[in-house]
């Protein structure tokens, strides 16, 4: 067996970068609702979802 040695392109892929998208809009979604502007964390928290599903189905 041949080990391959890990890039730093490697590591970093569109799959990351769905999840801190969605993950980041789902956070910042909830502390808006917490503060009292439900119409923001909708749009941030929805756009962020679609946005990330957009990406995962595209790679």
């Amino acid at each position: 067996m041949e080990a391959t040695a890990s890039t730093d392109e490697d590591w970093w892929s569109w799959q990351w970068s769905a999840t801190f998208t969605v993950l980041f809009g789902y956070f910042l979604g909830a502390m808006l609702w917490i503060d009292g502007f439900q119409i923001p964390a909708g749009v941030i928290g929805g756009s962020s979802a679609v946005l990330g599903m957009y990406t995962i189905a595209a790679g």
